[in-house]
């Protein structure tokens, strides 16, 4: 795991070392362990690394790589896991290796087979390649978008795993892109490729960009199919695959030369994985696995109607034998909020970022770099909330007489309070949620399943300069467009395929890694293992939602590993106790924030429909927790990235410098 940036100027560039050195500094954090650059064809091609070294610690494993051809240099961030095998079927074409990590591999792979290589490899990887044979630049990103990847290219494209990287160049501007923004606000995250900034795009999961001689080409190498004939229909063989796959993913995801953990909330998902760690480890390992979670206080859990994660986690620690470690969050959490900011780029609205990190940074403390993560099974098994509602929303306009809902149980709903003086009401919050898309038309309650504001509510909140089309923002036109394919599925389907493709990759996977590596630690995520992906979305639908029951299959997998009480717990989300934050730690920052002088010089929002806003909030007559987070993190994003009040500083010491550089003319 570590950090790539690089550029290619069509003429020679005097600053450019200074520029890729500035590069690599800005993500240091990515790479404690080594950094190196490559100065390549005449002072043109400009290639940076970030190194946490996590297989091969030897410095055979240093980036930028050269092939013995001296034909490709690339710089590779993320696992192979299986080019142990690739590896071997190269060594019997005559291949000799001088490392045993697997960039070297990749490297001597695309050598032989070109981009055809990629076919071959299991794994996270974002890379760069520079083939000196033709002066072109390759780009290539995982299948589901586990590793980040932004670019730049107006004719000399520039690359980088972090958007601050990018924002080195002095021709590249941070200037905001405001249908990103209002996209942003939408969704509360924002469907790749596009980014808040304009200009800078992602390379989408699954692709590839080519460059050569001024022109650039995108395209899939990887795309993910629904077959013609779903998995088993037979609930007892879909459980034998299962079986059988989920132990060779988390096998496969454990191939590491320094200390592997896992993420330990105590849901199904997380326990899972480390139930089967603690089966492997026992076979040899020398210390128990160490596993990590997040508390809260009782005050904080209980004004948010937060369920006791802790207890569940206590008990799979002492059913696996793991060495649990507990991390405490109290309401200082400002203290982190700038520092979080910078390290995600982008305007990521959700605290889950915070407890990732906080994880990770007592993980690092503990000695352990490498972490193993339940993310991705709720999108593939239908394990989020909404995709309840989303089948509950169906019987209910099928069931329920219109003039019923409408004129009778919708002003009912609307009239619960989401909290007391001390204390929230978790159901009302849900039922208040549900009521908001239940009445809607098939094609808009499942939009407003994954929408935050329907259009009248965001054009209420912006000042009239921003108008909100609800049809033709790029957040939804990018949904509709990816629904296409599962438009004759059921809503179950159409969700997870949904969501897999991009609530996955867009948000979650992204703040994860932004997240993981501010703190030294690579994210592993054997859910998100394409194998067991392009399995689990071509399961019935009645595998995964049964009655009120949902990741019906998985669950069933969890009653032969683990207790029946924690396989059979409600869905709780990897949240934090925002309305709490809100009223104790963060209020002074949310007064500065959201006051009539802050608000007018941003100039995005209206001041009366904010204030009202956050008095519904603290009142506890509406949720609004997540969009007033939302707005503060985005008024924190303009002040850092976009007014620059403050300097681009990394926030890890750098000991190692810019490392040795590799110069070919």
């Amino acid at each position: 795991m570590c950090g790539i940036a690089g550029f290619v100027r069509t003429t020679v560039c005097d600053s450019g070392r200074e520029h890729i050195r500035e590069m690599c500094r800005r993500m240091a954090h990515r790479g404690p362990d080594d950094a190196g650059t490559a100065v390549l064809d005449g002072e043109q091609v400009f290639l940076g690394f970030r190194r946490l070294s996590i297989l091969d610690l030897s410095r055979a494993g240093h980036q930028p790589m050269m092939h013995p051809s001296r034909d490709l240099v690339i710089v590779f961030n993320g696992e192979l896991y299986n080019f142990q095998e690739v590896r071997a079927e190269l060594e019997g074409l005559g291949t000799v290796f001088h490392s045993h990590g697997d960039t070297e591999v990749l490297l001597a792979a695309w050598h032989r087979w070109g981009e055809a290589c990629l076919q071959r490899f299991r794994g996270m990887f974002a890379f760069a390649l520079w083939d000196r044979r033709d002066r072109s630049l390759w780009l290539v990103r995982d299948r589901l978008g586990i590793k980040p990847l932004y670019y730049t290219d107006e004719g000399q494209p520039a690359f980088a795993s972090e958007v601050k990287s990018l924002l080195a160049l002095p021709w590249v501007n941070a200037t905001p892109d405001m249908e990103g923004v209002l996209g942003h606000l939408l969704f509360l995250w924002l469907p790749e490729p596009r980014t808040a900034f304009a200009g800078i795009q992602k390379l989408a999961a699954g692709h590839l960009l080519h460059w050569k001689g001024g022109r650039s080409e995108i395209r899939p190498w990887w795309e993910p199919e629904l077959t013609e004939s779903p998995r088993p229909e037979d609930e007892r063989e879909a459980l034998e695959e299962l079986k059988s796959l989920f132990d060779r993913v988390i096998q496969r995801h454990l191939i590491s030369d320094v200390p592997v953990g896992a993420f330990l909330s105590g849901g199904l998902d997380s326990s899972l994985i480390v139930a089967r760690m603690a089966t492997l480890r026992r076979q040899g390992a020398e210390r128990p696995l160490d596993t990590y979670s997040i508390i809260f206080s009782e005050r904080d859990k209980a004004f948010e109607a937060m369920p006791d994660d802790q207890r569940y986690a206590r008990l799979v620690a002492q059913h696996t034998g793991s060495n649990h470690h507990e991390i405490l969050v109290e309401d200082d959490v400002v203290e982190h909020l700038d520092r979080l900011v910078w390290h995600l780029d982008e305007p990521i609205a959700d605290p889950a970022a915070i407890n990732t990190w906080l994880i990770c940074r007592q993980a690092r403390k503990q000695g352990t770099t490498v972490m193993l993560s339940g993310m991705g099974a709720d999108e593939v098994f239908g394990g989020y909330r909404k995709h309840l509602s989303a089948s509950l929303a169906a019987d209910f306009r099928r069931w329920v007489p219109g003039i019923l809902r409408t004129g009778v149980i919708a002003p009912l709903v609307a009239a619960l309070p989401v909290a007391g003086r001390n204390r929230g009401y978790r159901l009302f919050r849900w039922a208040k949620r549900f009521m908001k898309s239940a009445n809607l038309p098939p094609l808009e309650c499942f939009m407003g399943n994954y929408a935050y504001y329907d259009e009248r509510e965001l054009n209420g909140l912006l000042r009239p300069e921003h108008g909100f089309r609800w049809n033709e923002t790029w957040s939804v036109r990018r949904h509709r467009e990816l629904l296409e394919p599962v438009r004759d599925c059921d809503m179950v389907q159409q969700m997870t395929w949904l969501d897999t493709r991009l609530f996955l990759v867009s948000h979650n996977l992204n703040y994860s890694d932004k997240a993981s590596m501010a703190a030294g630690v690579e994210l592993r995520v054997p859910f998100v293992d394409h194998e067991f992906t392009d399995w689990a979305l071509d399961l019935p639908s009645r595998h995964r939602i049964r009655g009120l029951r949902q990741k019906h299959l998985l669950k069933e997998l969890g009653l032969g590993m683990l207790p029946r009480n924690v396989v059979e717990r409600p869905k709780a989300p990897f949240g934090s106790p925002l309305r709490s934050w809100m009223r104790h730690g963060l209020k002074p920052l949310l007064d500065e924030v959201f006051s009539e002088e802050s608000v007018r010089r941003r100039g995005l929002f209206d001041y009366r429909a904010l204030a009202v806003m956050r008095t519904d909030n603290d009142s506890g007559q509406a949720d609004y927790g997540h969009r007033l987070w939302a707005l503060l993190t985005l008024e924190l994003w303009f002040r850092r990235f976009i007014d620059g009040r403050v300097p681009f500083e990394s926030n890890t010491p750098d000991p190692i410098g810019s490392g040795r550089e590799l110069v070919l003319d």
